[in-house]
């Protein structure tokens, strides 16, 4: 038997099936046994079979786990794994998976993307764009009106202010 169940079984290196399984007719004397099933460690016993009796292997799969790196630019970039409760350290060790990794940064355009990770360690490279940044155009009717901008005066129509980052401002004229 295995936990968890599921494992195939390998005696001597030929497949006999899944567990829980009963294997009759094994010659006596000394054989291999592997177990193997997908996200889990695979477990190798040798048993000694011995004619009249039977002989018994119950064994614990460990779940394999993969480290993961996350190379982040700019290097103060926040990094989380937005589906599990630990909070992200480089080289930490997961389950084999499907995984939403968020990297922010002040000034920087946010990235989140699903990662898999399976089969051997991985290191991510992520890259944030800077937030672009626009203008605004304000004319009025007459001209030479003041211009606020989040309540600090930017200038008067007809008139633009520039380098503001993407986002909502208040607008008063």
């Amino acid at each position: 038997t295995s936990v968890p169940p599921g494992a195939r079984v390998f005696v001597d290196d030929v497949e006999k099936g899944e567990t829980p399984l009963t294997i009759e007719d094994l010659p006596t004397g000394s054989c291999r046994v592997r177990l193997v099933k997908a996200a889990h460690k695979e477990a190798l016993a040798r048993i000694e079979i011995r004619a009249g009796e039977t002989a018994r292997l119950d064994q614990r799969l460990p779940i394999e786990k993969y480290r993961l790196f996350i190379k982040a630019e700019p290097a103060a970039a926040v990094v989380r794994i937005l589906n599990i409760g630990p909070k992200f350290e480089q080289g930490m060790a997961l389950a084999p998976g499907r995984y939403q990794v968020q990297v922010s940064a002040s000034g920087y355009v946010t990235r989140t993307q699903w990662h898999e990770l399976a089969g051997e360690d991985r290191t991510l490279a992520v890259k944030l764009e800077p937030v672009p940044e626009g203008s605004l155009r304000v004319a009025s009717v007459p001209p030479g009106a003041d211009i606020f901008v989040n309540n600090t005066r930017k200038g008067q129509t007809p008139g633009r202010v520039p380098d503001l980052e993407t986002g909502q401002y208040e607008v008063r004229v």
